[in-house]
C-alpha cells in the first residue's frame, strides 16, 4: 500500500494510539493493529519479522522468504 491510500484509509489514519503515518514508506515499514501489537509484544519501532511460504526453488526445494519490518505506527480501529 502506498503512503497516500493509507492516509486516505481513515479507519486507520483517524485511529492512530502510537506512531505517525508520515513515517510509513519505503519497503521496511508497516502499520499494526492494536491487539496484534498487544499479543507480540510489539510497539512503534519494534522488527517484525514475516514469513512467506511462496519462495525460491532450488535443488533443496522451496526456500521460504522471509523480510523484516519495522513498525512506523499502531491503530486502534475498534
Amino acid at each position: 500500500m502506498t503512503p497516500q491510500g493509507l492516509q486516505g484509509l481513515t479507519a486507520v489514519s483517524s485511529s492512530l494510539v502510537a506512531g505517525s503515518l508520515n513515517d510509513f514508506g519505503g519497503d521496511d515499514s508497516i502499520v499494526v493493529g492494536v491487539t496484534l501489537a498487544e499479543r507480540a509484544g510489539l510497539m512503534v519501532g519494534s522488527g517484525v519479522t514475516l514469513v512467506s511460504p511462496d519462495g525460491a526453488a532450488t535443488a533443496f526445494g522451496t526456500v521460504p522468504r522471509v523480510k523484516t519490518y519495522h513498525v512506523v505506527a499502531i491503530f486502534d480501529a475498534g
